[in-house]
């Protein structure tokens, strides 16, 4: 419901964008402000796939692929409804979250080992308090030293935020560390649902006037007072428990089809109406 949810916002404000020579201004601000609710959605739901894959790199790869094939799309769409285009799409911004994502596992989780328990079978006449053999796995024969582990860690985040700014992804370093903030938010092992939605409310606040100061005063690449609209989206996210049924393989890839597909369509309707 909630992916339904994002995908209807994400039309309106793609509708925003490609007719604004046809709309009034209110009606233009106001279908840009319902569709800041769309992006924290879908970065949710990234976040959720990374915690839920059994494959980080084939998730990755399946993200790499998908933003090539959808930037191709957005590079004729742009062409034909006679707008410029200014970033990459947001499939990209994406993967470098989830590069991000992946170097924080590695500067949290270096300091643990992978530790198996043997034990013996338990016969006749012998207690199931027996000894066991414990040894430390190394899984593909790879053992980091901690401080190497966190180092490259932080060196992964770097890169995934460098990437975002460098290649201007849609939203940028912005839209990577919102994807980071609902993933420390989605830990539902953990807490209640009303922690989550506080904890998640906090960060995001957080993180939009962070990125409000940084990208208007501090490095001056702008950063819209409508994206503040985008907060609303957090209790949306959280008044329920996030784990949904298993999505059959048309519906895994539903948006992935979606997003370039009705932003195709959209232009190739203004281009006609330019006409």
């Amino acid at each position: 419901m909630r992916k339904l949810l994002a995908a209807m916002f994400m039309l309106i404000d793609h509708i925003g964008v490609l007719f604004q020579p046809w709309l009034p201004d209110t009606v233009y601000t106001l279908m840009r402000s319902i569709g800041r609710l769309a992006f924290p959605i879908f970065a949710c739901y990234i976040a959720l796939g990374f915690r839920r894959t059994r494959n980080a790199v084939h998730y990755f790869l399946r993200m790499a692929v998908f933003a090539g094939l959808t930037e191709l799309v957005f590079i004729y769409s742009f062409q034909l409804a006679g707008l410029e285009k200014d970033s990459a799409n947001v499939l990209f911004t994406f993967l470098a979250a989830l590069a991000f994502l992946s170097g924080y596992c590695l500067f949290t989780q270096s300091s643990l080992d992978m530790v198996g328990r043997l034990e013996l079978l338990p016969e006749e006449g012998r207690s199931q308090d027996d000894k066991f053999f414990q040894m430390r796995l190394s899984p593909f024969g790879i053992s980091l030293p901690t401080w190497l582990g966190r180092l490259l860690g932080i060196a992964v985040m770097g890169l995934a935020l460098f990437f975002a700014e460098w290649f201007d992804t849609d939203y940028g370093a912005y839209g990577v560390l919102a994807v980071f903030v609902f993933y420390l938010s989605t830990d539902e092992r953990l807490e209640t649902a009303s922690a989550r939605i506080e904890r998640g409310i906090a960060l995001f606040i957080g993180l939009n006037f962070l990125a409000f100061l940084v990208f208007n005063y501090v490095w001056p690449k702008g950063f819209s007072e409508l994206q503040f609209f985008s907060i609303f989206a957090v209790p949306l996210l959280f008044t329920t428990r996030l784990k949904d049924k298993k999505a059959s393989v048309a519906q895994r890839y539903a948006f992935y089809v979606f997003y370039p597909l009705h932003f195709f369509l959209l232009s190739l309707l203004a281009h006609f109406l330019k006409r």
